[in-house]
């Protein structure tokens, strides 16, 4: 076999393989004398429901096309109804595109991007049915009116936050928060452009150290503004502001995460507490009590659920059928179910409607590699499924498990890294799998840290880096012994750097770095770094900022690392994959393919993906594409095929995506 046949491969589709219903925020609304819970189906793209809530079906699909935008919708977070019963979204695109659905002609609309941000949060309209949100990550606050259909930027919330996160119109003001380690909530008089800021109340029982990160979403009930707000520990706060009286009400609950507090019922709104049972607030007395329903139950002790299934907007309604839903029933959205939830007062009776018909969106694969057996193990982004494909059967196992960001084997057992707070899943390849038991969530990272790209086998233990959470620099090293279950975190270990991509040989743990820190922060460092850490020791033996010769470009991001079968170590940044000395850490071989091309602007965390076969070939996505490289002769072939993630199989193929397609590329 000569040179080039080496390298020779043919791709063919496999299939998109996770499709869900993936739903995070809903509208209530009515449509022809039908009331209506109106939401969208996140996807690629996007799909619009009406879903007619007494006869429990979908009445109405739209995908949310772009029009001339060119933008790709993905996911939905907010959707708003004004006077005529007209409803508006803004679901993330590149750019955020703003969407208007008429109850009257059933024609979904794109009304264009705000300023081209990359993504549009929590709208509100006023009495004149202009529309207001907040973006990201230029952190503004716009206006669109329907009247002249333009779009008015009314300045950032904050100076210097990316993320206008929440945004409420309340009598010719908007409150909007923002969300970094020092966020703002700020209320901004319309007509004079006067800010000011609202300090957060003196009475949180925040732990020490403890601080708020995020003004998630908020719900206005009359003059009455209920924030929901995270903790730098992970947890969540319903708080009470009265506009009216320009101060906080004592109300400081634990909440289950998710976005909102309900509409109001009589003189009572509720909201899903810490522990999953269903709360009331008196709107009178401003008293939280207790209404004996059970929302959600978790397994006892895990707490990386977290940011999404409280409730997801929606509504109360007098439903037709008063027998099975008496008086009032709220209707809302659960993350975890994917499907819409009735929860009746009277009955204490709560109904996740898991068998109605929806569209089915495919999932972006986010992650994969190879598993214990040679299997093909992928996780997916804003999704709750990971899945292992086989390649001698072709067959598919499906797994529940949160957004993934990294996936490694250690010890016989499957770790997954997750999203958000960094949690840590296992699967026992040795127990059938049972959903939220095997495989589990078993610790957090904790320390600021909120995304596990780079997981590797060292013997028995399982070395973690990780990107910090928003608006944070500095990543950390985690080692976590599989056999004693302890772990030890190192952070900050590469001062004011994320650890991008890591791997193992003869007690050390060699590992790079990128500059950027969480989503929201301004980077420190201006060079990416290689280093070596010995295990034992738990320090940093080696540390070396990577140059290549014919490049003044600034190496902002490393990653992935490996050492091929014969001992020699390689890494790549963009479109340069090349060999380091293991002793000095000097680049002794490089190769181009595409050249190195960082800009300070694209915040970039994922390892590429590195994978050697039996026959010396390097397989990597290098400046994005298919990328093949003879490791003995150094020959390199690129095939204009984009990547995003990569795994060999135990049939000796390559598996690759392309956001939600599997491929298989085949040795001719």
């Amino acid at each position: 076999m000569n040179r080039e046949t080496k390298l020779e491969r043919t791709t063919e589709f496999l299939s998109e393989p996770v499709k869900n219903s993936f739903l995070l925020h809903a509208v209530k609304g009515c449509e022809d004398g039908r009331d209506m819970l109106y939401f969208s189906v996140s996807g690629t793209p996007s799909t619009f429901v009406a879903f007619d809530v007494n006869r429990k079906k979908a009445i109405r699909c739209i995908r949310q096309d772009s029009g001339d935008d060119g933008a790709e919708t993905t996911t939905c977070w907010t959707h708003v109804t004004d006077q005529k019963g007209n409803v508006y979204m803004a679901p993330f695109g590149y750019p955020g595109l703003l969407y208007c659905y008429s109850a009257e002609d059933k024609q979904l609309r794109p009304l264009g991007s705000p300023f081209g941000e990359h993504a549009l949060y929590h709208l509100s309209v006023d009495e004149a049915d202009r529309v207001y949100g907040g973006t990201y990550p230029s952190g503004k606050i716009f206006c669109y009116d329907p009247q002249k259909k333009e779009f008015e930027d009314l300045g950032c919330a904050a100076e210097g936050e990316m993320y206008a996160q929440s945004c409420v119109y309340i009598d010719g003001k908007v409150y909007a928060g923002t969300r970094s380690q020092h966020p703002k909530m700020v209320c901004l008089d319309i007509a004079s452009g006067r800010k000011e800021t609202i300090f957060p109340p003196d009475f949180l029982p925040f732990a020490e150290g403890e601080a708020i990160c995020l003004y998630y979403y908020m719900t206005k009930i009359g003059k009455l503004l209920f924030p929901v707000v995270k903790t730098t520990k992970g947890r969540f706060y319903v708080l009470c502001y009265h506009t009216g009286e320009n101060r906080w009400m004592k109300v400081c609950e634990p909440g289950l995460g998710g976005q909102h507090v309900s509409e109001p019922n009589g003189n009572k709104c509720y909201f899903a507490g810490e522990d999953g049972n269903l709360r009331a607030v008196d709107l009178d007395t401003y008293q939280v009590s207790d209404t004996g329903i059970c929302y959600l139950k978790f397994p006892e002790g895990d707490d990386a659920y977290d940011y999404a299934n409280g409730f997801m907007g929606g509504g109360f309604y007098r439903l037709e059928d008063q027998t099975r839903y008496p008086g009032e029933t709220l209707i809302t959205v659960n993350y975890d179910n994917n499907c819409p939830v009735y929860i009746n007062l009277q009955n204490k009776t709560v109904e996740f409607l898991t068998d109605v018909d929806l569209p089915k969106n495919p999932t972006p694969i986010h992650a994969m590699n190879t598993g214990r057996d040679g299997e093909i193990v992928l996780g997916t982004y804003m999704g709750i499924q990971a899945l292992s494909f086989n390649p001698q059967t072709e067959e598919y196992a499906y797994r529940k498990v949160r957004q993934t960001e990294g996936i490694c084997v250690c010890n016989g057992k499957l770790y997954f890294g997750v999203y958000t707070r960094a949690a840590i899943w296992e699967y026992d390849y040795q127990k059938p799998y049972v959903p939220d038991e095997n495989p589990k969530p078993i610790f957090m990272v904790g320390h600021k840290q909120d995304r596990p790209f780079a997981l590797c086998e060292a013997g028995t233990k399982l070395v973690i880096g990780t990107v910090p959470d928003y608006g944070v620099v500095g990543g950390a090293l985690t080692v976590y012994d599989t056999e004693t279950k302890e772990k030890k975190v190192y952070e900050n270990l590469i001062e004011d750097q994320t650890i991008t991509s890591l791997c193992f040989k003869d007690g050390l743990v060699y590992g790079t770095t990128g500059i950027w820190g969480g989503l929201g922060s301004v980077p420190k460092a201006r060079q990416a770094c290689v280093f070596v850490f010995d295990l034992e020791a738990g320090t940093v033996i080696r540390k070396k900022e990577v140059r290549f010769p014919g490049y003044d470009t600034p190496v902002m991001h490393l990653g992935g690392i490996r050492f091929d079968r014969s001992g020699k170590l390689w890494c790549i940044s963009s479109g340069l994959i090349f060999t380091l000395d293991e002793n000095t850490l000097e680049v002794s071989h490089q190769i181009d393919a595409g050249g190195l091309s960082w800009k300070l602007s694209e915040v970039t965390w994922r390892p590429y993906c590195m994978a050697f076969d039996e026959d010396g070939i390097l397989y990597s996505n290098a400046g994005g594409k298919l990328t093949l490289v003879d490791t003995e002769a150094y020959a390199v072939k690129q095939y204009d095929i984009p990547v995003q993630t990569l795994a060999l199989g135990n049939d000796g193929n390559l598996y690759y995506s392309q956001g939600t397609k599997l491929y298989r590329a085949k040795k001719n």
